[in-house]
């Protein structure tokens, strides 16, 4: 069964963590941008009241939380930024501090599963910074804080205990999933862009 198009947009910026554009939106859906404007339209207007909103700004929207739910909000980021970290960012932020730089669909990639809202915790702990891509402005790199690698004693990245073994492991992961999108060439794969 085939969603309406204002679902299939809320699922996309769900998982979407970027503004995504019209443009790119209606590509992707296959549909025309006058249907896609009418659906955020419809979108934003049956999510005023609710705790996530669509953000419209110069062509381009991001699922956010609420104006209003700022107070709840700053009062879990508190939360959050005290309490231990879970087994799930540990594992993020270790292919983060091994890896240098990578990719959210990399990270995604290697952990098997969406990291978005473990990136939101480090980026929320100050444990990780968020990088432009060097060749591509759209895309975003995470890399961890100077702070974080003095934290745990690194000066140099390849002074992590077990560092070639890891790196090559988590190397030979990413190879295999250039590999696999070599060879399914209809995968798109834009979950690293901040717009297109």
């Amino acid at each position: 069964m085939l969603l309406p198009l204002t679902a299939q947009i809320e699922s996309i910026l769900f998982i979407k963590t970027e503004p995504v554009s019209v443009k790119w939106l209606a590509e992707f859906l296959n549909s025309d941008e006058e249907k896609i404007e009418y659906a955020l339209k419809e979108l934003c207007e049956t999510c005023k009241d609710r705790g996530t909103v669509f953000l419209l700004r110069r062509g381009e929207v991001i699922m956010t939380t609420h104006p209003d739910s700022s107070d709840i909000i700053e009062r879990l980021y508190v939360k959050e930024s005290k309490g231990e970290l879970s087994k799930a960012a540990l594992e993020t932020l270790a292919i983060i501090i091994y890896r240098g730089l990578v990719t959210k669909s990399e990270i995604d990639y290697i952990r098997g599963v969406n990291s978005q809202f473990m990136l939101r915790s480090l980026l929320v702990r100050g444990l990780i910074t968020r990088e432009t891509h060097p060749k591509d402005k759209r895309r975003v790199l995470y890399a961890p804080t100077h702070d974080t690698l003095a934290h745990i004693g690194v000066l140099e990245q390849n002074a992590l205990p077990q560092y070639e073994e890891y790196t090559r492991a988590i190397d030979g992961i990413l190879q295999n999933r250039e590999k696999s999108s070599d060879d399914s060439s209809n995968d798109i794969d834009n979950s690293d862009n901040v717009s297109l």
